[in-house]
């Protein structure tokens, strides 16, 4: 018997194979990230009420992807399917795709509407020392440039460009000790071009 899927979905199964390395996303009460394996996709191209909504990615059996899903939604969404419990994720619920069992920057693609930034810190230019209890606003030294862009995002951004997001929306993760933080696309409000 072959599973069939409803468009715009993705089903997806625990990963049986250890990976080597991990990515480490902060625990979040309001949802849930985990690596899975892909088992079957519905049409992708096209899919809601009039088939206008679409994705650029492409999903095979076999990928793996990692993907965040509301907490209340998880057990909604999860069904034993010959013994193996799988999850019917929308296809805008998968944050990027893993191309090897070795969990590295070089094998990790963000996905979708999502976009890879890496925050960096900037010497301010002068120093001013306020006291502790100053009512002025201190100056933000906290950058962020793009590192990776999925194939839904709709705003023209290239690696290294800085951009300006929403720091509450932006999630941390680290991938080799490296700190990262991924954004959806809605959530980035600016960005410096070159002259």
């Amino acid at each position: 018997m072959q599973l069939k899927v409803m468009p715009g979905r993705v089903v997806v199964k625990q990963r049986a194979v250890k990976l080597k390395g991990a990515i480490l996303l902060p625990p979040n009460r309001a949802k849930l990230y985990e690596i899975g394996e892909v088992v079957a996709v519905g049409n992708l191209t096209a899919y809601g009420p009039k088939g206008e909504s679409k994705t650029a990615e492409v999903y095979q059996p076999g990928d793996m992807v990692l993907f965040q899903l509301p907490q209340h939604l998880a057990a909604r969404t999860t069904f034993d399917i010959k013994g193996v419990l799988n999850c019917f994720l929308n296809v805008e619920d998968i944050v990027a795709h893993l191309t090897s069992d070795t969990i590295e920057l070089s094998a990790f693609q963000i996905a979708g509407r999502f976009v890879l930034l890496e925050p960096s810190v900037r010497a301010a230019s002068s120093l001013i020392v306020l006291p502790d209890n100053a009512e002025e606003a201190k100056k933000e030294n906290v950058h962020f440039s793009v590192l990776q862009v999925g194939k839904d995002v709709k705003h023209e951004l290239f690696k290294g460009q800085e951009v300006f997001p929403d720091k509450g929306a932006a999630n941390p993760m680290s991938i080799e000790n490296k700190e990262l933080v991924f954004v959806e696309q809605q959530f980035i409000y600016g960005a410096l071009s070159p002259d």
